[in-house]
């Protein structure tokens, strides 16, 4: 391509920095043998480039966003992702004949306009929820309440509140549905958090919830959603599918049944300690957003944890 006003050029470019975006989340960035931050920024000023030509609108967006995803080590977060999406669109549009301009994709990066609630569901290790509370005070931005629903503990020396159900008024309209074994790893705003799916080792986990599925989605496959990462909920919506099912997997019957998007793979953004930490997961505790525990892992990770607040 011989001219730098070139539409499909900037779509190109926004699609590469989108799939770089994906390998820095699963662990290619700082410390890893391969380091896709140079890739995911190039991709970006290069759509920069053409926009500059093209588009002044859509230029300044994309550009001010490029500058602010560099603040923050250009690593990208589920939210950065989604914007490059809409970037695509808007960049398609302006492809199309007849069109003379973009609107701005948007006015900001985060699904969630307000501050979200974190909710830990149920609390049975004071030390676990420590450690969560810990990460949530250390890297959580756009926090609002913390809660807990169920525990025979006294969990009065924590900042944390009481609900009295999954309908409690004291909730907002959507939180993050955090269980007491998981925590951040680095700064995170957790407006930008999204569906993060995974899957289960025996499907037969799930013939308690399947009827609840299929009542709503007769033919789309099942996939996991707990014990994942913490996961963004609507309280209305939750309410009404899950808030009265007692099952091990309240998440996988939630979204599953809203048919949610499969966007974000639990093996791109969290990583799992269950023994010891070897190498390979020293390195994604490195480049990964959560971390989920088991007891056995969880001495290991105090010690990790240990050396992150450190720095």
């Amino acid at each position: 391509m011989n001219s730098m006003n070139c539409h499909g050029c900037v779509m190109k470019h926004l699609a590469a920095a989108l799939s770089y975006g994906k390998e820095i989340l699963s662990g290619h960035t700082l410390g890893a043998d391969l380091d896709h931050r140079i890739d995911f920024l190039g991709e970006l000023a290069n759509a920069e480039h053409h926009l500059e030509l093209i588009d002044e609108t859509l230029f300044t967006e994309v550009s001010q966003f490029r500058k602010d995803v560099q603040e923050k080590g250009s690593v990208p977060d589920f939210a950065d992702l989604e914007q490059i999406r809409k970037f695509f669109s808007a960049a398609e549009k302006l492809a199309n004949p007849g069109t003379v301009s973009a609107a701005p994709p948007t006015a900001s990066i985060v699904p969630y306009e307000n501050p979200l609630d974190i909710v830990f569901p149920k609390v049975t290790d004071a030390e676990f929820l420590r450690l969560a509370l810990e990460s949530v005070e250390k890297f959580a931005v756009g926090v609002n309440r913390i809660f807990f629903l169920q525990s025979d503990m006294d969990l009065s020396e924590f900042r944390i509140e009481k609900l009295s159900g999954w309908d409690d008024a004291a909730l907002g309209e959507n939180f993050l549905y955090w269980a007491e074994n998981m925590c951040l790893l680095r700064s995170f705003d957790i407006r930008g958090a999204s569906p993060v799916f995974g899957y289960a080792e025996r499907r037969n986990n799930f013939s308690s919830i399947l009827p609840g599925i299929r009542a709503r989605r007769p033919d789309t496959p099942v996939f996991l959603y707990d014990g994942l990462v913490p996961q963004p909920v609507n309280k209305a919506k939750y309410n009404e599918i899950a808030g009265g099912t007692e099952t091990d997997y309240p998440l996988t019957l939630y979204f599953n049944s809203l048919g949610t998007e499969r966007r974000f793979s639990a093996l791109n953004v969290g990583v799992s300690v269950e023994k010891e930490i070897c190498c390979s997961v020293k390195a994604r505790l490195r480049t990964c957003l959560y971390a989920a525990w088991n007891r056995a892992g969880f001495e290991s990770l105090k010690k990790y944890w240990k050396e992150l607040e450190a720095k």
